[in-house]
């Protein structure tokens, strides 16, 4: 594993004295040290940021079969099913940051005066779709809401 993350055998096993790599395990002598992946993803994620790459699950893929002597990294899928692993993706990405904030709810900015009987039976459909598609599931949803 030395030779793929550019360090030394000693200091590998410095990290794993210190901690860095908390749950590192040594089956024998011959296998030498075995790194888990969630140790591997913060180190993955610690280099990324330190480098201004943005931690993605692209990204964490790509730089993590860089590291992997097997040359297999670390799958997206991987690390949205490891609970462990997602977890520490969700502590240094910016982008689960943002996509999260992004879910927040949007001012509710419909019109609370729905008469039917101001419906014009003549009106253009194409546009009225138009205007339907733009709204989101949640806009479409508190419409229907209302209306009952």
């Amino acid at each position: 594993m030395e030779g793929n993350l550019g360090k030394h055998e000693e200091t590998i096993k410095r990290w794993i004295r210190s901690g860095k790599f908390p749950n590192a395990y040594r089956n024998s002598d011959k296998e030498g040290w075995r790194v888990i992946e969630s140790d591997l993803l913060k180190l993955n994620n610690d280099r990324l940021i330190k480098k201004g790459i943005t931690v993605t699950f692209a990204n964490v893929a790509q730089w993590s079969k860089e590291v992997d002597t097997e040359g297999k990294g670390i799958q997206e899928n991987a690390i949205r099913l490891n609970e462990e692993l997602y977890e520490c993706y969700k502590q240094h990405s910016k982008t689960f940051k943002q996509k999260e904030n992004s879910k927040g709810i949007k001012p509710n900015n419909l019109n609370l005066d729905v008469n039917f009987r101001t419906l014009k039976p003549d009106r253009n459909l194409d546009n009225l779709h138009r205007k339907y598609m733009k709204l989101s599931k949640q806009e479409l949803v508190q419409r229907l809401i209302l209306v009952e």
